[in-house]
């Protein structure tokens, strides 16, 4: 592989190094605007070709054109001019200002920029300003509160931790089915998945798998952010269906800065801050260490348990810490950012190098990210261009223990009687008050961690070349390639290793995707009204992974980190994980007067992973935008622009590799000795599964008022997601335990909308106010004919994540009280309630009521402030971690004790409940009392925060005129500086099984989320 890589290095860097000249006729000038502005960044383009310039920072171009070419200038919020050149050298030209926003341009598939006017389906752009005031290392978070109809929530405050986002609620059953959109860098489709590795003992966890022990990196958090020039958002089946069947769940598309025409430009940037946990869970200062309310002498810790607070009042002199804020510390973070860029007519590049460190604020947790990319553009001759790029990027880090026996869950046991940072004896062993009942959650973090390092490499070589003015064709070849290397260690003194006398895990993992795309493009004017265009194109693409792990078992010496250290040894390759589709599809635009605009799309994919009378299938889309400003003559000083849009479409979706027929796999425990040992696998494939699809509709309608003061762009859709492909369960009589086919149906509806304001424009002074909200449900429509319900997830038998026919994607189940008939809380003769264990009911959903988000933007002259405010309500989510504080009486809540109360019920003849009962331990302790009661674990998720602020001052061009800057801006980021909620914990916004995982609804059990604060320097040298 190393050969072949460097192969392609060397090909990249021929191709960006390859020069041919043409004899043209040098065209140089100005372009302003009608008020006599220069405009830099004007788009200045021969026409019916790919090949041309943008101007420079002041408004100057130079192009090396035919005699016969025509030159088209094109700005966003400015009208096309097209000048014919003729035997002229020099050409000036004055844009005039488009106030209907008819001109605005934006980026489809396949990276094609499309005026915004012409699309019949929803795109929501965040451009690069947005995403570098978030100062956020993970694209994910610094888009978090932006865009209607995304869900996106991040998995906690761990440096390099997974973010999640869902795009138009979930398409797919199952917990581990695919939700996550496609993610398109430059052309290039990249990973975003998130990997979950094997880091559990044989023998000693109640975990329910991988994705809980650690906030995995989703791996777009690999591109650099200060790269970025904008993000689009790409939501339904009608923007996406040219993309196929790994874009049905939206698709996020990065387009980052380029090379310009002109001198080079050479960028620096500078950040550091840090971080602070943002919220922690209350605890009680009432009572301190005991039982009963007698206090327990430490000294007895072998031969009583110590660690409970339901000891006597606290007394002034009576140790107290608070211990969900004491243990963390303040995290620190590091962002050098170096790009150069330039170019001519014929050659343009851009190059730049970024480090990113950051230390978390759980101890002996870090992350740090290094990448350098190099891109190009070369004009070869009058009809040919090449483009190429290459990114590579080195991630590593430190990733502390969630979930199950980890920092998180022993940090909500630990007595606020007792200093959780005082972890260590004289000699270096744990200071254990617990008697091993407890793991101390600071000495957790410094022996055992997940050591990971990435390497990764993406890179494309693209060549257009126009055989006419009206035709063109690209071919572009992609590549994504990474290696991850993963080390966890576990001594025998902890309590996940004790079972096992430690444990070593050391995994190694690769992914590699290929693609490659060829375009054929032709347009054509029938007449001066009607103008079509047609591309037809071809996408192969081929994915190859495999996972190697050994585990490391029962430790002869202490403290040895070494595989060889270990005398029980599990070993497991994963066969290699390959998957090809190739893909045929068209496109043809019809315009009439430039104010009805008709798209229509098919697309016919082969997949490697369906059976062959069902691997070929066909899918499309209609889309229809009518502006029916000009044609209805409404006041443009009132109504600036109006347009209707509707489209039609359908993506189909394969399914995973391996999911045919039975398969065989290597048998745990084995190769004993030189014995190896296979079994088939439990589960069986349908051999003629055929492929899942979401039809999808939308309207929309988008206005301009007040000559564009006021915007609004407001969406309604449904998305029907049939053929489900799902493992269902069968009996065990037949051989195996599930049965991979189709079926189910689900169905998603939303509306969403987009409100922008200039709430003041004027030359020196501007205030900007956008507005998004959205609100989301679904309805699962039908299901498996086997299945009345699925699990997802289950916690202990207290709280299911559970779907069944006629509910919706996110539904969580809890325990009730005993009802009486009558449906009043039946009171038992003891004078408690009691939890009904006979059946689970529906108490909440995972997914909010409706969300929305407020950014602001207010600028005077070089001062800038910009803040984001966002909103969740509803959505309820299962603390995962709060259950053991309250039975060991150190949340706030259990301050209520020794009390008599009467409960509000009735008794079992049905008359009012009279009778009196104290509230002690024995009630948060019993379980049947209150722990598994829906009330106590089942809280309200919604919430209200600010998300982003910022300030930034940019030095007047007039004091920098004398030095070698040309920019030099100083900027303070905060990020969650304010946070309302009704949650008890930490965050509910931080999910515990992380980027990458539909088991939703579950949080706690993680690091929690951060307060930052970041300043910088950014400065461009002249």
């Amino acid at each position: 592989m190393n050969k072949q890589l460097r192969s392609l290095l060397l090909f990249f860097s021929l191709l960006m190094g390859a020069t041919a000249w043409a004899q043209d006729r040098q065209v140089s000038g100005k372009v302003t605007g009608d008020d006599g502005t220069a405009l830099p960044g004007v788009s200045v383009v021969v026409k019916g070709t790919n090949r041309g310039v943008t101007t420079a920072g002041d408004g100057t171009y130079k192009i090396a054109v035919p005699n016969t070419a025509t030159l088209v200038y094109s700005f966003i919020g400015f009208g096309k001019k097209e000048e014919a050149v003729g035997n002229r050298s020099t050409i000036d030209v004055s844009l005039v200002a488009d106030e209907t926003l008819l001109q605005e341009v934006t980026v489809t598939a396949f990276g094609r920029e499309a005026e915004k006017k012409s699309l019949g389906y929803s795109v929501q752009t965040i451009k690069a300003d947005a995403i570098k005031a978030a100062a956020e290392p993970n694209i994910l978070n610094a888009l978090q509160g932006r865009v209607a109809g995304a869900i996106i929530n991040s998995s906690g405050g761990q440096p390099g931790g997974g973010t999640n986002i869902i795009l138009r609620g979930i398409t797919s059953l199952g917990s581990g089915a695919d939700n996550q959109p496609l993610f398109v860098v430059d052309g290039i489709i990249i990973s975003n998945s998130t990997f979950a590795g094997n880091s559990l003992p044989s023998a000693g966890s109640n975990s329910p798998g991988n994705a809980e022990q650690f906030s995995n990196t989703n791996r777009a958090a690999d591109i650099n952010p200060d790269d970025i020039e904008s993000v689009n958002i790409l939501k339904g089946a009608g923007a996406t269906a040219l993309y196929g069947q790994r874009a049905a769940n939206g698709v996020v598309i990065i387009t980052t800065k380029r090379g310009k025409n002109g001198k080079t430009q050479i960028n620096y940037g500078f950040q550091t801050g840090w971080d602070n946990v943002l919220k922690t869970p209350e605890i009680q200062t009432d009572y301190g260490q005991g039982f009963t309310g007698e206090w327990r002498d430490p000294a007895q810790f072998r031969t009583r348990t110590v660690f409970w607070e339901w000891g006597p009042q606290k007394q002034s002199y009576d140790p107290l810490f608070d211990n969900f804020r004491t243990f963390f510390r303040t995290g620190t973070r590091t962002n050098h950012d170096l790009s150069f860029s330039g170019g001519n007519e014929k050659a343009q590049f851009y190059t730049s190098f970024n480090n990113f460190q950051q230390k978390g604020i759980v101890p002996n947790s870090d992350f740090r990210r290094t990448s350098a990319k190099v891109s190009g553009n070369l004009r070869a001759t009058d009809k040919l261009s090449v483009a190429s790029s290459v990114n590579f990027v080195n991630s590593a880090g430190t990733f502390q223990t969630q979930g199950d026996k980890s920092i998180f869950s022993s940090l909500s046991f630990y007595s606020p009687s007792f200093d959780v940072n005082n972890y260590l004896n004289p000699d270096g062993t744990e200071n254990d008050f617990s008697a091993g009942v407890i793991d101390n959650p600071r000495f957790v973090a410094e022996m055992s961690g997940l050591k990971n390092n990435v390497n990764r490499v993406i890179g494309d070589v693209s060549l257009n070349y126009a055989f006419t003015p009206w035709l063109s064709a690209k071919y572009q070849a992609t590549m994504d390639y990474l290696t991850e290397n993963r080390n966890r260690f576990v001594p025998n003194t902890l309590d996940v290793g004790t079972q096992v006398n430690g444990f070593l895990v050391e995994e190694n993992r690769n992914f590699r995707e290929l693609n490659s795309f060829f375009f054929l493009n032709a347009t054509h004017n029938f007449s001066s009204d009607l103008k079509g265009s047609l591309m037809v194109g071809n996408q192969v693409t081929d994915i190859t992974g495999a996972n190697l792990w050994v585990r490391g078992e029962n430790f002869v010496l202490p403290g040895f980190t070494d595989l060889t250290n270990a005398t029980n040894f599990f070993t497991a390759k994963t066969r290699p994980n390959s998957y090809r589709q190739i893909a045929a599809f068209g496109e043809a635009k019809l315009e009439y007067k430039d104010q009805l605009f008709l798209t229509v799309t098919g697309r016919n994919d082969w997949s490697s992973s369906l059976p062959v009378e069902n691997r070929s299938f066909f899918y499309p889309s209609v889309n229809l935008g009518w502006v029916f400003t000009e044609a209805l003559k409404l006041n443009p000083s009132i109504v600036s622009y109006g347009k209707l849009r509707a489209s039609w479409a359908q993506v189909g979706k394969a399914a995973d590799p391996y999911q045919l027929g039975t398969y065989f796999g290597q048998t745990p425990g084995f190769p004993f000795g030189a014995v190896p040992g296979f079994r088939r696998s439990s589960g069986v494939g349908d051999i003629t599964l055929q492929p899942e699809r979401t039809t999808s509709i939308e309207f929309g309608l988008e206005m301009a008022f007040l000559k564009n003061r006021l915007t609004l762009d407001a969406s309604y859709f449904t998305m029907d997601s049939d053929k489900q492909i799902f493992a269902v369960q069968v009996p065990v009589s037949s051989g195996f335990a599930t049965y991979t086919t189709n079926a189910g149906l689900i169905r998603n509806r939303g509306i969403e909308l987009l409100l922008t304001g200039k709430i003041i424009d004027t030359k020196d002074f501007k205030w900007e106010t956008t507005v998004n909200w959205s609100r989301l449900r679904n309805t699962v429509k039908s299901m498996p004919p086997s299945l009345a319900e699925i699990t997802y997830f289950e916690t202990n038998n207290r709280a299911a994540l559970r779907i069944v026919e006629g509910g919706s994607m996110g539904d969580l189940y809890g325990r009730d009280y005993v009802r009486h008939s009558s449906g009043a809380v039946q009171i038992g003769a003891n004078g408690f309630p009691a939890v009904d264990y006979s059946q689970y009911k529906k108490f909440g959903n995972a997914l909010p009521d409706w969300q929305m988000g407020i950014s602001n933007s207010v600028s005077y002259k070089g001062l800038s402030l910009g803040f984001l405010l966002d909103w969740r309500q509803g959505g309820t989510v299962v603390d995962m971690a709060e259950l053991n504080a309250i039975r060991n009486g150190i949340t706030r809540m259990t301050a209520t004790r020794y009390e008599q109360v009467v409960f509000k019920g009735v008794k079992a003849d049905g008359s009012p409940n009279d009778i009196p009962v104290i509230i002690d331990q024995n009630f948060y302790r019993t379980f049947a009392q209150f722990p598994d009661y829906q009330g106590a674990i089942m809280q309200d998720g919604s919430w209200f925060r600010v998300r982003n602020a910022s300030l930034a001052y940019a030095l007047p061009k007039s004091v920098l005129a004398k030095t070698p800057f040309s920019v030099l801006r100083v900027n303070l980021t905060g990020n969650n500086l304010f946070l309302n909620t009704p949650f008890r914990g930490y965050d509910p916004e931080n999910l515990t099984f992380g980027a990458g995982d539909n088991r939703i609804g579950f949080v706690g059990r993680n690091s929690p989320s951060t307060r930052s604060f970041t300043v910088g320097l950014n400065v461009s040298f002249k």
